[in-house]
């Protein structure tokens, strides 16, 4: 799980990727297009899963624990 801030976030995806590692990353991806697209194409080429998370604070989840 990627939970860096997010200026950082495409770095260690791609790390965790070309290990075949799966990544489940907080939204942004990346910041720069650039880092985008480099991450599009790692993942394509690994055997991991990757996919991106958030949280939509009007969830009954997140909202349950904000008014507990």
């Amino acid at each position: 799980m990627n939970l860096a801030a997010n200026h950082i976030h495409a770095t260690p995806s791609i790390t965790a990727l070309n290990l075949n590692k799966h990544v489940l990353c907080e939204k942004p991806l990346t910041i720069q297009p650039d880092e985008a697209s480099d991450l599009l194409q790692v993942a394509h080429s690994s055997q991991a899963l990757s996919a991106t998370d958030t949280i939509i604070v009007s969830y009954p989840l997140p909202v349950r624990f904000a008014t507990s």
